[in-house]
């Protein structure tokens, strides 16, 4: 006689440790561990940008697990953000059962700061700020802070030109933050007022 033994497959569900993203330039680092790892399951980066109002979630790549039962670690970098602005991330896991659980959502923004100039610093009468091409035929509004943080003066423009100047003759002398903001980006610099 012959003793056969049958064995039902061992189905391991993964089970995720961490999930994390950054940038890498202008790319996006995906990294995520499991805790448990089985090789029939499914990893589906999935992004989207803007609101999700707006937008709904892209699938953008499929990884397929490991066989582990101490977990397993993965990475994907996502060459083609939408720049400038965020990007939102999330993982669906697909188990071999076909249920699908997801991680949270991780964002990163690739808002870039302005490019701008201004001259002459120190200055006593007008300041002239040159803007980065971003920000010309845009709305832009130009901002004075005093070191300690208080809005000194303020204007907006609703189609800014590569040149604006800046009237500041009535403030007293020492060190401010111009910044220069559009809907998208934003940046400052420092100015020495001196009459």
């Amino acid at each position: 006689t012959y003793d056969v033994g049958l064995a039902t497959p061992f189905v391991l569900n993964s089970k995720l440790g961490s999930f994390n993203v950054r940038k890498v330039n202008e790319s996006s680092l995906l990294q995520w561990k499991t805790i448990s790892d089985d090789k029939d399951v499914s990893f589906i980066v999935q992004h989207r940008s803007g609101s999700s109002a707006q937008f709904a979630w892209e699938n953008i790549m499929t990884v397929t697990g490991k066989q582990s039962i101490s977990g397993s670690e993965y990475q994907f970098i996502h060459k083609t953000p939408s720049l400038p602005g965020v990007n939102y991330y999330r993982i669906a896991i697909v188990q071999a059962n076909g249920s699908v659980t997801y991680t949270e959502v991780k964002s990163i923004n690739f808002e870039k700061a302005l490019k701008l100039s201004i001259y002459p610093n120190p200055v006593s009468q007008k300041l002239l700020v040159t803007l980065d091409d971003e920000a010309v035929n845009k709305k832009v509004k130009l901002s004075v802070y005093s070191v300690e943080g208080k809005l000194v003066y303020q204007t907006q423009k609703s189609i800014a030109t590569k040149t604006e100047s800046i009237d500041i003759s009535s403030l007293a002398n020492g060190q401010y933050i111009v910044v220069v903001s559009t809907d998208k980006n934003v940046s400052s610099t420092t100015v020495i007022v001196q009459h």
